[in-house]
């Protein structure tokens, strides 16, 4: 004589209701993570305009101008950022001015700027933009990103490898000791279709 304990009727069911519960824990649990990393979630539309550097600040303080008196704000020191901007459009693409200082012995040598289209993706904090390198080859490059006061302003922070892509230093000293560059793009007000 055989027993059965659970009719498979019965176990059917209670194997489908230990799945649809354990999604829905799940779901929660994810939820719950997300919540507690303050993970920021940006779409295209917030990023879509133009944003013109507000400010850029060093780790440490530099005299770049040579003039004796160090800063930490950059823009103080130099003006060679002071048309950099990004224009993100709709479609995923951005076109952005940038700059590089070049320093030697004596100070400022020179500061050179120029005009790139990338394409680009957000996913949730995260900006990626895609681009042929100075060898041709196509490279992508993702950065953690932050929108401040009702997303206004863009916060990108440069580690001391980045910094190297906007400020070379033939001088010896005065950028070896910089980490890190936080730099705050100010969305540009749009102006009325005429």
């Amino acid at each position: 004589m055989k027993i059965s304990l659970f009719p498979p009727a019965l176990l059917l069911t209670l194997f489908l209701v230990f799945i649809s519960c354990s999604k829905e824990d799940l779901g929660e649990m994810q939820a719950e993570e997300i919540t507690v990393s303050n993970l920021e979630v940006y779409e295209v539309k917030d990023l879509e305009g133009i944003w013109d550097l507000y400010t850029m600040h060093s780790d440490v303080a530099v005299d770049f101008n040579g003039d004796g008196t160090s800063n930490k704000d950059i823009k103080a020191e130099t003006g060679c950022f002071n048309t950099m901007f990004y224009d993100f459009d709709s479609t995923g693409n951005v076109t952005a001015t940038q700059a590089k200082l070049h320093i030697d012995k004596t100070g400022i040598a020179s500061c050179n700027s120029g005009t790139y289209s990338s394409p680009y993706t957000i996913e949730n904090d995260m900006l990626t933009v895609s681009f042929h390198d100075k060898n041709g080859n196509y490279v992508s490059t993702t950065k953690q990103i932050k929108l401040t006061d009702e997303k206004q302003f863009l916060h990108l922070s440069l580690t001391r490898l980045e910094t190297t892509g906007y400020i070379k230093d033939d001088s010896g000293n005065s950028t070896e000791i910089i980490n890190s560059i936080t730099t705050i793009y100010k969305k540009r007000a749009s102006t009325p279709a005429e």
